[in-house]
């Protein structure tokens, strides 16, 4: 009795497909997905490089939002990236309470603040 390799399935099953041959309704709903997709990796890109720039810019501001410890905070040298994104959630609950609300950036966010979640408990205080 010889030992049978099992075929793993292709890790995206999807991918040889012939949308030539699906229906219209079906190639409209991968084009809406491969959008979101690219709209999803474009907002993270210019998320990171929105911290990115509060990094080089406003240093001493991010220190002081931080409020945690790190081992090593040295001077003459930008904030990390995860600092900087601690610092702004951090900062969050600040920004939501002084900022008009007649933002639309701040009724956009209490919009969709979820206060049963973690996160949404330290912003209802």
């Amino acid at each position: 009795m010889g030992i049978t390799r099992q075929q793993t399935p292709p890790a995206f099953p999807s991918a040889g497909q012939y949308l030539h041959r699906k229906s219209g309704a079906y190639r409209d709903a991968v084009c809406r997905k491969m959008a979101a997709y690219h709209r999803h990796i474009q907002l993270g890109l210019i998320a990171q490089g929105l911290i990115q720039i509060l990094s080089a810019t406003q240093p001493k501001l991010v220190w002081r939002s931080f409020g945690s410890w790190i081992r090593t905070i040295r001077p003459g040298l930008a904030p990390s990236e995860q600092v900087v994104a601690v610092a702004l959630r951090n900062t969050l609950p600040e920004f939501l309470a002084t900022v008009a609300k007649t933002s639309i950036l701040v009724k956009f966010i209490q919009d969709r603040l979820d206060l049963s979640r973690t996160e949404g408990t330290g912003l209802a205080a």
